[in-house]
């Protein structure tokens, strides 16, 4: 990879067993590119019909909305929101009056759709958010799916030009590092880009988004769907290079116009 495909920074190469991740020195994104070719395979999360898992996911969200003030009300969008827990349960809210799912899953879509939710495939490399999302919006949600976005800008413009004059937007993702590289080794479906705090604010405040809190969402040491196997990806986690740290760190935002 001769640059970062986000900015145009230098990159540093930091290969695991399934994959290469390139770590910008510029902005400190990391974008990742196969060793080898691999079959296709949805995450399992997007298949997650689990209700103990619905209930820990619309916990931590109410938890991110109460601490930052926010009472859910008008029209809420949730964009990559997965099988339609969290969109499910911003629904039955009092002020809320209407909510729409926006998920490349069709198992997600499926699933939100049985619990009742109104769900659009929405791909972030295709169509505009505008033709999937009419209208405005008082309350957006885009949870955990900025790794498969590769045109942030676009993006973060395209979410400014659907959120109505008072509303707010609540963002969290991975942020590159050695625990998120080394348990990427053992996925077939890893993101493709892991964007660095810095370059989020960034791209957020030039599409007109004013940062308004900062948080840190939970960051598990395992991953579920490695638990033992992580002792695997010590030799990555170990190896000179860029971004050390043997965690998984997560990041969150929440943004206002």
């Amino acid at each position: 990879m001769e640059g970062c495909p986000a900015c145009g920074g230098s990159v540093q190469a930091l290969g695991v067993w399934r994959h290469r991740w390139w770590v910008c020195s510029a902005c400190g994104s990391a974008s990742r590119e196969p060793r080898r070719s691999e079959p296709e395979r949805e995450i399992a999360y997007f298949r997650n019909s689990d209700p103990d898992s619905g209930v820990r996911e619309v916990a931590l969200v109410r938890g991110w909305l109460a601490d930052a003030g926010i009472r859910p009300s008008g029209r809420v969008l949730d964009v990559g929101g997965g099988p339609g827990w969290v969109a499910a349960d911003l629904a039955a809210a009092p002020d809320v009056t209407g909510t729409l799912l926006l998920e490349f899953s069709p198992h997600a879509r499926a699933h939100a759709d049985g619990l009742g939710v109104a769900a659009s495939p929405f791909d972030f490399q295709g169509g505009e958010l505008a033709e999937r999302a009419p209208g405005t919006w008082n309350l957006l949600l885009v949870r955990y799916s900025l790794p498969w976005c590769l045109n942030l800008s676009r993006f973060a413009q395209a979410l400014r030009e659907v959120a109505a004059p008072d509303a707010a937007l609540v963002v969290t993702w991975v942020l590159p590092g050695r625990g998120a590289f080394a348990i990427s080794q053992f996925e077939h479906e890893a993101p493709d880009r892991l964007y660095s705090e810095r370059f989020v604010d960034d791209t957020f405040a030039a599409a007109g988004w004013r940062l308004t809190r900062r948080f840190t969402p939970a960051a598990p040491m395992f991953h579920p769907s490695v638990s033992w196997r992580w002792l695997l990806g010590l030799p990555v986690l170990l190896r000179p290079g860029p971004e050390s740290g043997f965690r998984q760190r997560h990041a969150g935002r929440v943004f206002a116009v």
